[in-house]
C-alpha cells in the first residue's frame, strides 16, 4: 500500500501513538508436529476453528482447481527480469496484461474487478478495455462490477470517482456498453479500513488474485515494483467471487440509508437492471483440475460478518490511535480469517519458511505481535526462515528506515520470549535468512532508487504457498488470499521465483548462515 496518498488521512487521526502502539506478544498457533502434506490441514483447521461463520462467503477450502497454462502463465510475477538492473524488457509485466486482457474476454455472464483507489490507468485500462470489447464482439452481456477501497473521503479529492470511471469506460465501448449493466464503486468501511483486495474474476469460473495495484505509475515506469499475482480456475475462482458478492453487499446497504453513505461509499451504475448488484451471475460449477486451493479473506473493521448486524469489532477510539491493534480477541480473529490463515501456515512449516513480502513493520502497531511470535517460534526450533522484504526504503513502499529496524525487532522478541539473549541471538544467525530485495547485480535501479517488494507472498515445506493482498505488518483492510497446496506448482514456483530472488538479494543480506553473515544490529 503506499503511504504518500494516505498521509492526509493519518495526519488526522494518529495523535499521541507512541504510548498506545506497544504490542503484546500472544501466543500463537502450535508449531507443527507432522509432515509437509499436514500443512495445509492445519491451516483450514484453524480457520474453521476461529471463523466457521465465515466459510463459504468469506472463505472456502476448495478442491478441483486448474493452474491453467506454464508457470509463468498463471503465476504472474512482475517485472520479471532477474539479472537485469535496468529491465529493459518486464517481460512478467506484458504477459500479466496479457493475462488480463484475456480473463476478462473470456466473460459470458460477469466480470468482477477489486482494487485499491484510484482505478485502472494507461495500460491496466487498456487491458481491460480490450477483453470486454472481445466479451462484446463475442455476443456476450456480461455484467461489470468495479470495486475500488479508498482511504477516508479520498477518492472525493481526486476527478476519476466512480461516475467519471464508469463513463470513461461506456464511451469507449460505444453502443454496446448501453447493453451491460456496468456498477463502479469506492468504499471505506472504518475511519481506518478500506478494500484492499485485488480480484478479477469472472463468471464464477476464472480469477486472478494477487497484489498487483492497477496503477501504471508503479508498475509500468523505468523503476517498476516487484509484485505476483496467480490464476487459478475452478472452485477457488467461485470462492473468490463470493467474497466480492460480500463487499458488494457493504456497497449495496450504505446506498440505501440515502445522505449518510457519502461518508463511506460513492457509487454510479448505468445498463438495463438499474439494481444495486449485490451478486453476480454465474455459470454453473466446474472442476477442470486437481489443485486444492483455500481462498480466504478478511473483513477488516465496520465490515459486519456475513448474516450478522453490524461492523467487526475493533472500538473506535482505538481505531483512531493505532489501527488494526490485534491482541488475539476472537471476535476479531472470526472477522478477519486471512490472518489466522497466515499465520497457520508459518506455524505449520517442519523444514523451511520463505516469506517475499513490502514490510513486516509498520507505524503503528509497529509490528504484528502474533505473527512474530509464530515466525520467531520456527526459528527457535530450528526451521529455516527466509524474509524477503523491499529494498525501497524511505520511500511509500516501506515502514522501515533500514533493514536492521526489522532485525533488531526479531531479536527483541525472542530475548522477551527466552530471557537469553544469547539464545536469542544464535536462532537468527542459525536459522534466519535476512535480505532487501535486489533483481540485479547492481544494489539499486540505475537512477538510484531501490528495488520495491509488493510481494504478498508465503511459501511453506516446497508444498503450500499464499499469493494475495495480505501485508504482514498491521493493517486493518479488506483483503483475500490463494492458498495453494501443491508440491508441483510449489516447486515451479521456486524454480522461477524464489530461486532467482534470492541468487540476487543474497548479495546483500544482512543475515545468511549460509555466508557466515549475522549484522543483527547495523
Amino acid at each position: 500500500m503506499r503511504r504518500s496518498a494516505f498521509k492526509w488521512v493519518i495526519a488526522l487521526v494518529v495523535v499521541g501513538v507512541a504510548a498506545a502502539c506497544t504490542p503484546t506478544a500472544p501466543s500463537g498457533p502450535p508449531a507443527s508436529n507432522g509432515g509437509p502434506d499436514d500443512d495445509m490441514d492445519q491451516v483450514v483447521d484453524a480457520v474453521r476453528a476461529a471463523s466457521p461463520q465465515t466459510q463459504g462467503t468469506v472463505w472456502a477450502d476448495t478442491d478441483g482447481n486448474l493452474l491453467p497454462g506454464d508457470v509463468d502463465e498463471w503465476f504472474l510475477q512482475t517485472p520479471r527480469c532477474w539479472g537485469s538492473s535496468d529491465c529493459q524488457e518486464p517481460v512478467g509485466t506484458e504477459e500479466l496484461l496479457s493475462q488480463l486482457a484475456d480473463l476478462v474476454a473470456s466473460a459470458e455472464v460477469s466480470i468482477d474487478i477489486t482494487t485499491l483507489f484510484p482505478f485502472a490507468d494507461d495500460a491496466w485500462l487498456d487491458a481491460i478495455v480490450d477483453g470486454l470489447q472481445r466479451s462484446l464482439a463475442d455476443g456476450h452481456r456480461p455484467q461489470v462490477r468495479w470495486l475500488a477501497g479508498t482511504p477516508f473521503f479520498y477518492s472525493y479529492t481526486t476527478g476519476l470517482g466512480p461516475d467519471v470511471v464508469r463513463q470513461q469506460l461506456l464511451d469507449r465501448l460505444g453502443p454496446a456498453g448501453a447493453e451491460i449493466d456496468v456498477s463502479v464503486a469506492t468504499m471505506t468501511t472504518d475511519v481506518q479500513s478500506w478494500n484492499h483486495a485485488k480480484i478479477v474474476a469472472v463468471d464464477g469460473r476464472r480469477a486472478l488474485v494477487g497484489g498487483h495495484n492497477q496503477w501504471a505509475e508503479s508498475y509500468l515506469t523505468a523503476t517498476p515494483v516487484s509484485d505476483v499475482s496467480m490464476r487459478a480456475d475452478g472452485p477457488a475462482a467461485r470462492a473468490a467471487q463470493r467474497f466480492v458478492d460480500v463487499l458488494w453487499g457493504y456497497v449495496c446497504d450504505r446506498e440505501a440509508e440515502g445522505f449518510w453513505s457519502i461518508l463511506w461509499i460513492r457509487s454510479s451504475r448505468s445498463g438495463p437492471s438499474g439494481a444495486c448488484p449485490r451478486s453476480a451471475p454465474v455459470l454453473s460449477a466446474e472442476t477442470p483440475g486437481s489443485t486444492r486451493i483455500m481462498a480466504v479473506g478478511r473483513l477488516g473493521s465496520g465490515l459486519p460478518i456475513p448474516g450478522t448486524f453490524g461492523g467487526s469489532f475493533v472500538p473506535a477510539i482505538l481505531a483512531l490511535i493505532c489501527p488494526a491493534t490485534d491482541a488475539g480477541d476472537p471476535a476479531y480473529d472470526a472477522a478477519n480469517p486471512g490472518q489466522v490463515a497466515a499465520r497457520a501456515l508459518v506455524a505449520s512449516a517442519d523444514e523451511r519458511v520463505v516469506i517475499s513480502q513490502q514490510d513486516l513493520l509498520a507505524q503503528c502497531p509497529r509490528y504484528d505481535a502474533r505473527m512474530f511470535k509464530v515466525i520467531t517460534d520456527q526459528l527457535l526450533r530450528g526451521v529455516d526462515v527466509r524474509i524477503v522484504v523491499t529494498g525501497a526504503f524511505g520511500t511509500s513502499y516501506a515502514n522501515m528506515e533500514s533493514l536492521h529496524d526489522l532485525s533488531i525487532q526479531l531479536y527483541d522478541v525472542l530475548v522477551a520470549s527466552t530471557g537469553d539473549p544469547d539464545e536469542a541471538r544464535d536462532a537468527i544467525c542459525s536459522n534466519l535468512q535476512l535480505a532487501s530485495l535486489q533483481i540485479g547485480p547492481e544494489a539499486t535501479w540505475p537512477d538510484g532508487k531501490g528495488f520495491a517488494n509488493h510481494s504478498k507472498f508465503i511459501h511453506v515445506d516446497d508444498q503450500v504457498f499464499s499469493v494475495g493482498s495480505n501485508n504482514m505488518y498491521p493493517s486493518n483492510l479488506q483483503e483475500m488470499d490463494l492458498f495453494v497446496d501443491d508440491a508441483d506448482a510449489a516447486q515451479q514456483v521456486r524454480t522461477a521465483y524464489l530461486d532467482p530472488q534470492w541468487e540476487w538479494s543474497r548479495e546483500d543480506a544482512i543475515v545468511d548462515p549460509e555466508q557466515g553473515r549475522c549484522d543483527i544490529f547495523g
